[in-house]
């Protein structure tokens, strides 16, 4: 048996406890990354709750890497807005990390914050048309991308902020978008945009609706 990264790592890996060992190196070395790097963002958790309810049926497979692009949300918020899906796109396809090939490693690069259209064209597109395994993953990396822009526009950086909208599966089809609170306030030209390209990703309407907000109970004694 030869550890993929030498000896060193696999010796060390050898004296790794049971709990560690089971610990997914993808999602551990993305959590390391995206508290070295993010500036801010929403945690994590809650950006991934969030886009759920578009992706119910999900294989575990890429349920992973959706929860990697979580925590890297925020990678490449120091790049000049010019060359930012360049470097994102290039910096996740070679993340010093375990636990992933190289499909895998593209279909994180090309939803990479940053860099939903930079792929499209020159190296992107070609590495994204002819790795990515088949059309339905590559059109689920497109959807993904999508929701995570217009998730991480929502929320302005900001956790509690995020929490009070929501994405809901409509029983006729399609999704409503809710909101309440302060994240009414949200709403305009961008998000406006967003929401349209997501909608057209998943090939389903999406609908607004606001929600009042909860409002604390008063307990008398």
């Amino acid at each position: 048996m030869f550890s993929a990264f030498g000896l060193r790592e696999g010796c060390l890996y050898d004296r790794l406890t049971e709990a560690e060992r089971i610990k997914d190196p993808l999602l551990m070395a993305a959590e390391e990354i995206a508290r070295e790097t993010n500036r801010f963002a929403p945690h994590a958790d809650t950006v991934y709750a969030w886009l759920a309810p578009l992706f119910p049926a999900i294989a575990d497979r890429d349920a992973r890497l959706i929860k990697a692009l979580c925590m890297l949300s925020d990678l490449a918020w120091s790049e000049h807005p010019s060359y930012r899906g360049e470097h994102a796109f290039l910096r996740v396809l070679r993340l010093p990390v375990a636990g992933i090939d190289h499909a895998d490693r593209v279909f994180l690069g090309r939803r990479a914050p940053g860099s939903l259209r930079w792929p499209h064209r020159s190296l992107g597109g070609q590495v994204g048309r002819s790795t990515c395994s088949t059309p339905a993953r590559r059109a689920l990396a497109v959807r993904v991308g999508h929701a995570l822009r217009l998730g991480l526009t929502l929320s302005g950086g900001a956790t509690t902020l995020l929490r009070r909208t929501r994405l809901k599966a409509e029983a006729g089809g399609g999704f409503a978008l809710i909101l309440s609170g302060e994240s009414l306030a949200l709403m305009g030209d961008v998000v406006d945009r967003r929401i349209a390209s997501l909608s057209s990703a998943i090939g389903a309407p999406i609908a607004i609706a606001s929600q009042p907000a909860r409002r604390a109970s008063s307990v008398s004694g």
